[in-house]
């Protein structure tokens, strides 16, 4: 009797490390480095496979080494009458470095995940163009989301989540309050009124 609950406590000890490692396994961190400080980031490679795997290449291929946020989306730098007002901080690659090939478009269905406050996804033009530009959201952004009637009939595949900000949130938020506008070509100009005037470096991005 005693070796049989001697061997049953045996096995739960070989079991226990094998299923925290699994629970790990689920998850992956990177953290971007910037000249404003440091942002720790959750990737979900389970819910978002080909979005997560695309950005570690990029991460391996140094792409980011030397790229830049960018962009900075506020409530003072949006044309309210014309355009959803969304929050967010955008980035990429160094622009002297190759772009890989674009990548095909998860969606928020597929992934589970939705475009809230420190969510992670990806910049692109239409669905599967998708390379290398990202974004981080600053508050509720779901109306990037699959299926958001922001978007016009036939034009609402969202945009690929891939993960979330843990550490570093204020990070995000200083670059948001850089100062915008000085590249736009006038009033309606929406992108280039969100456009930082100095941009921000991002110095690496390390895979923990």
């Amino acid at each position: 009797m005693h070796s049989l609950i001697k061997f049953f406590l045996t096995l739960m000890f070989l079991i226990v490390p094998f299923t925290a490692s699994a629970e790990q396994g689920r998850t992956i961190n990177v953290v971007i480095e910037t000249d404003k400080g440091d942002i720790t980031l959750e990737l979900y490679p389970e819910k978002a496979p080909v979005t997560v795997d695309n950005f570690i290449q990029n991460v391996k291929a140094g792409l980011y080494e030397g790229g830049r946020f960018y962009r900075a989306s506020r409530l003072d730098n949006n044309p309210t009458a014309k355009r959803k007002i969304l929050t967010l901080i955008q980035g990429g690659k160094n622009e002297q470095k190759q772009e890989r090939e674009p990548i095909a478009h998860e969606t928020t269905i597929q992934s589970g995940l939705s475009h809230l406050d420190g969510v992670i996804s990806m910049a692109r033009l239409d669905p599967g163009t998708a390379t290398t530009e990202f974004f981080i959201c600053i508050g509720d952004n779901s109306g990037l989301d699959t299926g958001s009637t922001r978007y016009e009939e036939g034009k609402r595949e969202g945009y690929a989540a891939f993960g979330r900000v843990i550490k570093g949130m204020g990070v995000v938020v200083a670059i948001q309050q850089q100062p915008t506008g000085s590249r736009a070509k006038d009033d309606d100009d929406w992108f280039g009124q969100q456009l930082i005037n100095d941009t921000v470096v991002i110095e690496r991005v390390v895979i923990q």
